[in-house]
């Protein structure tokens, strides 16, 4: 499955990275730390001074607000949100509020003020009009809006607008197929490439990809009894929305992993319905490949910034599935009891999303809740106009359309990450307006340091949980 999302990355990289010159926010983080860590001159030590001061900010906020402790004097409160209501409903439970963290506000200043915006207006349509409007009428459990119900006309509008702005690109496709065809039947084309000695070639994708998919379909026939037909179409599925997220976390910088599952378990429940182990692994397939192909992007981003060599990444992105693997799953089996799956001490959210789901499709799609499936279509309906608009307006209008991604994503992630966001592209913003010079030196590095200081300081948070030195909160 990780063999499967990398190699499925490598036709996705050109497109996405070299053309679209998607931001890729984490990627682009990466880079400046890297930059600025290894680059000499005065406006590089400025860099670096803003980028440490930041990621300063950024640990501190961190540590003080996560990192629970007898010894510890206080905690920072997670978020702050008004005791207001909306048509009688909490703002808690709709979840509009702003989240005391500086990653998502980070995030929102290097990918802009129209993804922001984008993320704004659709999340306060998803959570302070419909939410209340669906929490109101019963639709489904006072906490689970998100989870239950926005998530599908979300995905809808993910799938369709991803689908439509790649179709839209047919003479990119056409010459991605025609070079894949050169390939099998060994002719070369007239033009060559002037980056093909570093680029990942296409044999790499063709081969990559038919044998991890292969063994994908035979590993699920094997031990989860999975029709090799209903494995292989998995394995297709998989491309096209692996495409659709990475495209997500370009834009957004998160990965909708758990969205795209949604719909490969809402396929396989008109597939074969009531099959509650082939709708989880096909699910697990599809998002853990997309995750996988996300990731790699990602790191190819930093790589493009950098000037380095994307085959050479490629190979290291392959022997890092196989240490992950090694250490990652005997880590596993000794840390987690499967009966405590579930619990307080390994909740695991998303593992419980996805089996409820499962149970639900178990049932037919008429077991989704009321309104649900109208909303996927509609949603469907709009992420097909949105796509349209992005790609005909005209470049010099293009800032003033909404991102269908970003439109997408708020329907799936709590409404203060939306907000967030939408402040950190609209600090970004103002400082651009009051001076140009000020932003191109500083606005990315600032960014790039709150996010790296508050990633790094969760992760040693997490250990010091994991060696019982703090506690879980």
């Amino acid at each position: 499955m990780s063999f499967l999302g990398v190699f499925m990355a490598i036709p996705m990289k050109r497109q996405q990275i070299n053309i679209d010159q998607l931001p890729f926010p984490s990627g682009l983080a990466t880079a400046e730390t890297l930059r600025a860590m290894h680059t000499k001159g005065g406006d590089a030590k400025l860099k670096a001074r803003a980028l440490a001061l930041s990621a300063l900010i950024g640990t501190l906020i961190g540590w003080f607000r996560e990192a629970h402790a007898r010894w510890m004097p206080w905690n920072l409160p997670g978020m702050y949100v008004p005791k207001w209501k909306i048509a009688g409903q909490p703002l808690e439970r709709l979840t509009i509020g702003a989240e005391l963290s500086l990653i998502m506000v980070g995030a929102g200043a290097i990918f802009g003020l129209r993804v922001g915006t984008s993320l704004l207006v659709s999340s306060l349509v998803c959570y302070g009009v419909l939410g209340p409007y669906v929490l109101n009428h019963e639709w489904v459990e006072l906490n689970r809006y998100r989870q239950a119900w926005a998530l599908w006309p979300g995905v809808g509008l993910l799938v369709t607008s991803g689908l439509t702005m790649f179709f839209m690109r047919w003479r990119t496709i056409v010459r991605a197929f025609s070079s894949l065809g050169r390939l099998l039947t060994g002719r070369r084309g007239g033009e060559q490439d002037p980056v093909a000695h570093v680029e990942a070639p296409q044999s790499w994708f063709v081969w990559g990809t038919l044998l991890s998919g292969a063994a994908c379909v035979i590993l699920g026939t094997l031990f989860f009894h999975i029709a090799w037909w209903m494995g292989i179409l998995a394995v297709l599925v998989t491309f096209f929305l692996s495409l659709i997220a990475s495209r997500a976390t370009g834009e957004t910088d998160i990965t909708p992993t758990g969205a795209m599952g949604k719909i490969t378990q809402l396929m396989y429940g008109v597939i074969a319905p009531g099959n509650m182990t082939t709708n989880l692994m096909t699910a697990s397939l599809t998002g853990g490949a997309a995750i996988h192909s996300a990731d790699l992007l990602t790191d190819l981003k930093s790589g493009y910034m950098l000037g380095a060599n994307p085959r050479r990444q490629l190979i290291a992105q392959l022997f890092g599935v196989v240490a992950g693997t090694v250490f990652v799953v005997p880590a596993y089996i000794l840390l987690i009891k499967p009966e405590e799956i579930g619990s307080d001490k390994w909740p695991a959210p998303a593992a419980q999303i996805w089996a409820g789901v499962a149970r639900v499709l178990a049932q037919g799609l008429h077991a989704l809740p009321q309104g649900a499936t109208a909303g996927l279509m509609i949603g469907g309906a709009v992420g097909i106009a949105l796509a349209l608009i992005e790609d005909l307006v005209p470049k010099s209008l293009k800032k003033f359309t909404l991102s269908s991604t970003a439109v997408g994503i708020a329907w799936v992630i709590p409404a203060w990450n939306s907000i967030s966001m939408f402040l950190g592209s609209l600090l970004a913003w103002i400082i651009f307006k009051s001076s140009q010079e000020k932003a191109d030196r500083y606005t990315l590095a600032v960014a790039s340091g709150f996010i790296a200081g508050e990633s790094l300081i969760a992760v040693l948070i997490a250990a010091l949980v994991a060696a019982n030195v703090l506690s879980s909160g």
